[in-house]
């Protein structure tokens, strides 16, 4: 209270008073050009001046005496004579800026109220008025921007905590749902288990009534090739028989046996006639005997036609078995499915639980969406907490936030033709809605985005916009 009062007192102490000061033109002043009125305060309660950067001490008038005492310019804030030094436009009606003091008096207006071109008063118009005007409005708008951005957010953070208690409530169902797919899972696979049991033990049963029919068709077979060989033994008995008695018949005999004989034509001629007789019954004999071995051939092929195969063994149990087992089969591929199915879920709202979506889970409404800006010949595509991307080409993935969840870090994208990884970062401001409004490359292959959001939003950002304070454009003068 006391440092206030005391530096209350010093203000007007200061604007009652009239520090002369020489001026280049003769004159004397009661203001120091080029310095804000803070700082004006300062010096004309001092006899000495201290140079800004440097241990100088110059005396107070020599303050814009167009000459540098100062190694760093900082005594001649109001002239032209140091480059380095910067010159300050009061520019009442609008906002104060600084301009390097090299173009004080070069006849080109730098600030809206001409204060840099003192030395020809009327030169340059003051247009301030208008540009305050503007910025009033600019300031206006940012304001009612800035009020419908905080009622959304305070909307974002209200989903966001219904949403979370919601997923938390969700996760614990399905994480008992489960613990009851697993036992379901467990209970199949020991029905499947006990199937398969009965499957075999009937398997092991029809093997061996299949053996048994094998055992039992073999020993028919061996039985049939033994009366097969009888037969055919009988057969050649009785082929021989025919044989004999085509070649040598009891009547040709008897006629053929030698009796008296009275010339010997006669003998000629029973020769011949006996020869002619034998080529006949060969030629009989031989036709017969072809005959019968097509009958013996035809009679061993239908024996052999007519002996049984055993059946291929088929069983109603056995295909009833196999049926109840494709039924746990199908169930039980189902019930692992579902398995896997929720415990995926399960990892992925764990994850999402887990995310950082700020202090009060503000960005909670942006997860699961996408943004995308159209600038130059790309389409780029932002969806926080999740990738970026520059028409198909990969910017990242969402690594971290920067301080104060103000920026989005996307890292490890494509592999830039003799540069880094792909990379952006997304720089929030507050908006009344979520939009993406500039995308730059300040560097190769690295590029920062903008974009507006309610999440950003502050109570505070309407006072500082009502209130702009000029102290980010002051000179330390103190």
């Amino acid at each position: 209270m006391v440092s206030f009062i005391f530096y209350l007192s010093i203000i007007l102490y200061a604007t009652s008073i009239e520090t002369v000061i020489s001026s280049t033109d003769g004159s004397t002043n009661t203001m120091i050009r080029g310095v804000p009125k803070a700082g004006q305060m300062y010096l004309m309660l001092q006899d000495e001046f201290k140079c800004r950067s440097t241990t100088q001490i110059i005396p107070i008038s020599r303050i814009n005496d167009d000459y540098c005492d100062c190694s760093d310019g900082s005594d001649e804030p109001g002239t032209s004579a140091c480059r380095q030094s910067t010159f300050y436009c009061p520019n009442e009606g609008y906002k104060g800026q600084y301009v390097f003091s090299s173009v004080v008096n070069d006849g080109i207006c730098d600030c809206c109220d001409g204060s840099d071109e003192w030395a020809k008063p009327g030169t340059c118009p003051n247009t301030c008025a208008v540009l305050g005007a503007e910025l009033k409005k600019h300031r206006e708008e940012e304001e009612l921007n800035t009020k419908l951005g905080m009622e959304e957010k305070n909307k974002y953070i209200e989903q966001a905590a219904k949403s979370i208690a919601e997923k938390r409530d969700e996760l614990t169902a399905n994480r008992d749902e489960v613990t009851s797919l697993q036992a379901s899972v467990s209970s199949l696979e020991e029905q499947k288990k006990e199937v398969e049991q009965r499957e075999q033990t009937r398997r092991d049963e029809l093997s061996a009534i299949k053996a048994e029919a094998d055992k039992k068709a073999a020993e028919e077979a061996a039985l049939l090739g033994q009366n097969k060989q009888q037969t055919e033994e009988e057969n050649l008995q009785k082929l021989l028989e025919q044989e004999v008695d085509g070649i040598f018949p009891a009547e040709d005999v008897a006629a053929a046996e030698p009796g008296p004989s009275t010339e010997h034509d006669d003998d000629d001629d029973e020769h011949s006639s006996f020869e002619s007789v034998e080529d006949s019954g060969e030629a009989e004999e031989e036709e017969q005997e072809d005959a019968q071995n097509a009958e013996e051939n035809n009679a061993l092929s239908g024996q052999q036609e007519s002996t049984p195969t055993p059946p291929e063994p088929t069983d109603a149990l056995l295909d009833s078995i196999l049926a109840e087992k494709n039924k746990y089969n199908e169930a039980l591929a189902q019930a692992r499915r579902e398995l896997s199915d929720m415990e995926n879920h399960i990892r992925k709202t764990e994850e999402l639980l887990a995310t950082d979506f700020g202090k009060n889970n503000e960005f909670f409404p942006l997860h699961g969406q996408c943004f995308d800006l159209t600038a130059r010949e790309y389409t780029y595509t932002v969806c926080p907490f999740d990738n970026a991307k520059q028409a198909h080409t990969s910017l990242g993935k969402f690594e971290k936030w920067e301080p104060a969840y103000t920026t989005m870090v996307f890292s490890n994208g494509q592999q830039c033709w003799g540069g880094p990884k792909r990379s952006i970062k997304v720089n929030f401001i507050c908006g009344a809605k979520n939009e993406m409004i500039s995308v730059e490359e300040p560097s190769k292959c690295e590029y920062t985005a903008k974009m507006k959001t309610p999440c950003v939003c502050h109570d505070d950002h309407s006072t500082l916009l009502h209130h702009e304070n000029e102290s980010h454009l002051r000179e330390n003068y103190f």
